[in-house]
Parts: structure tokens; sequence; C-alpha cells
């Protein structure tokens, strides 16, 4: 599948679209009827030798199935590549980020069960401990406080606890001596006074089990620091956001066998 965010010309991105979706050689005679020229003008405007007008623009993406985000982003892309003078260039420029900036934005792009009040969240997102035993009452054979406790390295008080709280806030049903999940995720807004705790709260944690499991061959730790242009920087968010989404597809149809944990970071260190 080709992903138009992350291309910054827009030619580059036609071809290879239409190659994806024809790997013949009808897919160019298509395009050009569907946006009233000939396949030879379609040839030199690839090409570099000839550009599209607002019009053709827009009959491409509607060709190409284009969602109105989409749609935005390449009409920006032939804009930009249009402009003529760097003021211009730096105008669309500008456009095409803060299309980049709202596709980035998860909430957005991803689906939750179940968001909290403010009193909830504060509870629940305390300690990582309320959220594992939350995910925990989803695995047969692990769904009772002892089980729980010793699966995941937790006092049966700190169990018996996060399990009356979730039970409390409707997350968790008491049935037959057991526990389980009446949801499956919860989302935490970004602007929540405690989306910050919440992400000290695991960053502290993953670095807990670097001690514990340094050789564990299903754990995954890298660090990285890297120089890049800022608008490459919005490039490797799209990825970065692109493989969480890939990772919750592959959850969303997962059975339950052990409770797993995954964060993502990418920030710049300079102060200003």
């Amino acid at each position: 599948m080709v992903n138009l965010y992350e291309f910054e010309d827009y030619r580059s991105y036609i071809s290879q679209q239409l190659q994806s979706l024809y790997p013949g050689r009808g897919g160019k005679i298509k395009l050009a009827t569907a946006i009233g020229c000939n396949s030879a003008y379609l040839s030199q405007v690839l090409k570099g030798r000839a550009s599209l007008s607002m019009e053709q623009s827009e009959a491409i993406s509607r060709f190409f199935s284009h969602d109105e985000t989409a749609a935005q982003y390449f009409l920006y892309l032939v804009q930009w590549e249009r402009a003529g003078t760097k003021p211009l260039k730096q105008f669309w420029k500008k456009r095409l980020n803060e299309v980049l900036q709202k596709k980035s934005v998860l909430a957005e792009r991803l689906q939750f069960d179940q968001s909290m009040a403010a009193g909830e969240e504060s509870e629940y997102y305390d300690h990582w401990s309320t959220a594992a035993v939350h995910m925990c009452t989803g695995i047969s054979g692990k769904n009772s406080p002892a089980a729980i406790a010793e699966h995941l390295g937790l006092s049966l008080g700190v169990v018996i606890q996060a399990l009356q709280m979730l039970i409390r806030m409707d997350l968790v049903l008491e049935k037959n001596a057991g526990f389980f999940r009446r949801t499956n995720s919860v989302h935490l807004p970004a602007d929540s006074r405690v989306t910050h705790q919440n992400h000290i709260n695991w960053r502290l944690r993953s670095i807990s089990i670097l001690g514990e499991q340094p050789q564990a061959t299903t754990n995954l730790h890298y660090s990285s620091v890297v120089s890049m242009s800022r608008d490459d920087a919005f490039k490797v968010r799209e990825v970065l956001t692109q493989a969480i989404e890939q990772t919750r597809k592959v959850v969303r149809s997962s059975g339950d066998e052990e409770i797993f944990h995954y964060s993502m970071d990418l920030f710049p260190l300079s102060r200003r």
C-alpha cells in the first residue's frame, strides 16, 4: 500500500500508486482518461516536463479514492511544486506540515472502546499495575486475584485493590470466582492532566524490566539520537504512528495469552 503522506513529490506518488494498483500498462491510460488528457501528456507530467492543473489534481484524488484529508494533502503537494517564489513555497510547505500534524493526532486515528471521567483517570493511571491487572483479566486461567498476583509479580493486596477499583469503574466483571474484562482498551486524551504521569509510570517500568529481563527474546529495546530536518521529523512521526496503527490491528485480532507493554517516543533535544 502506497502511503501518500510519505511523499513530497506528487509525481513519484502517482507513479508508485499506479504501479501498485495497476501492475501492467493500463493504469496510465485509465488515469489519463479520468483527468481529461491523453496518456502522452500524463507521461510528460510524470517526467517533470509538464504540470497538473488544479482540476486535474482534484480528479486524480477522486481516481485514487482519497479521503478529504488525503485530497487536501495531494492538492497542497501540487501547489507546493508549482509555486514560483520562495515565500509561496514556504506557504504551501506550512500547509503540508499542518496536515501531517493533524494526521499524527492519535485520538483521531485509533479506535478505543471507552474513555473515563477525570476522577477515574487519576485512579486508573496512578500506577502501571492497574492497567496490567485490567488486561490480565482477559487471560483464561490467570483471572483470579492469586493468579494475577503471581503472573505480574504483585502483592495480593495490590491486585485485590485494583480489581475493586476496576469493578467500580465498570471495566471488569466478577463472575464465578473469576474476573473478566468488559472492555479491551481505554483512551487517555493527550491533554489529560494525568497523561504525563502515565508516560512516566511506564518508562520507569521499562527501566525496571531492563534490569530484570535483559536477555528476554520477546523484548525489544531501542534507543537512538539522530540529526535530521524538521520536515523529515514529520515523516518519521508518520512512520511511527503507522506502526502504532498496525500494532493495534494485530492486537485486536490476537488471542489473550500474555501481557505486553510497548512505548514510543520521538522528541527534539533542543530547548528552543
